[in-house]
């Protein structure tokens, strides 16, 4: 089984996408057995538009007989809208789980208006995924997702599992990350996005931990191929990859389970 746990499905204003239709989508999780995509739509991402993304995630759960889930989404500045939505939706099967974007949104990811999700999460029990990246000179906002700023909710929240997406994204915060998630027992690392520098995924689970590491890819803007050869060509044994494959993912999203 192989999960799919960081997409986001259809058009992206800031990246071309060849073909971002859902049919392309189930087409090519057909071609390489992905069993399961879970979808961070870009309506409550980035537009913001919460009601227009229920709907569509929703849609896409329908069309896809299940094997698209979704996040829902969480910006602190449109908190109530945000917190309404998870509350109304919190027990359809279509969601699966929250995302918070900080560099996004510029707010760091440290700040007590990130509180109430946190609070909301635990609530439901619902696990959290946020975009996390090293400082970066050519693209400063990355400051407000830095892993080390997630320690402060990570441990107050001891029953909330927490995915660093992308695991630190760049090598001071994947090492940071990872160092996060030997720490923490809900911290968890995903390899989605473009973190391919030679041997992470061996970093990841040496220094994270076997049990710590989750496939994804950033689909729409990766094809699923990356990350599959990331992890089939890692000098890990079978165990580890079939849990970064599926077995991670299902311990921390449990309603796929």
């Amino acid at each position: 089984m192989i999960i799919d746990a960081h997409a986001h499905i259809g058009e992206i204003t800031d990246f071309l996408c060849f073909d971002p239709s859902v049919e392309n989508l189930l087409k090519r999780m057909e071609e390489l057995n992905i069993d399961v995509v879970i979808n961070a739509d870009y309506y409550g991402l980035e537009v913001p538009d919460y009601d227009r993304g229920i709907e569509k995630s929703k849609y896409l759960y329908k069309i896809s007989n299940k094997k698209i889930v979704n996040f829902f989404n969480y910006n602190p500045k449109h908190m109530e809208k945000c917190l309404e939505v998870i509350e109304k939706y919190h027990d359809d099967p279509a969601f699966v789980g929250i995302k918070i974007h900080p560099s996004m949104h510029h707010i760091f990811a440290d700040d007590e208006s990130y509180r109430p999700v946190w609070e909301i999460a635990k609530k439901y029990d619902l696990p959290i995924m946020s975009h996390t990246w090293a400082l970066s000179d050519y693209n400063p906002r990355q400051k407000f997702a830095v892993p080390g700023l997630f320690e402060k909710y990570i441990k107050e929240y001891p029953d909330v599992d927490f995915i660093f997406g992308h695991s630190g994204g760049r090598t001071e915060g994947v090492r940071e990350a990872a160092a996060l998630a030997a720490k923490y027992a809900n911290a968890y690392l995903d390899i989605a996005g473009d973190p391919f520098e030679y041997g992470v995924v061996e970093y990841l689970v040496n220094n994270g931990g076997e049990d710590k590491v989750i496939y994804g890819t950033d689909v729409f803007w990766f094809d699923f191929s990356a990350q599959l050869g990331m992890v089939l060509g890692a000098n890990i044994s079978d165990e580890a990859k079939e849990k970064i494959f599926s077995k991670n993912a299902l311990k921390v999203f449990k309603r796929l389970a």
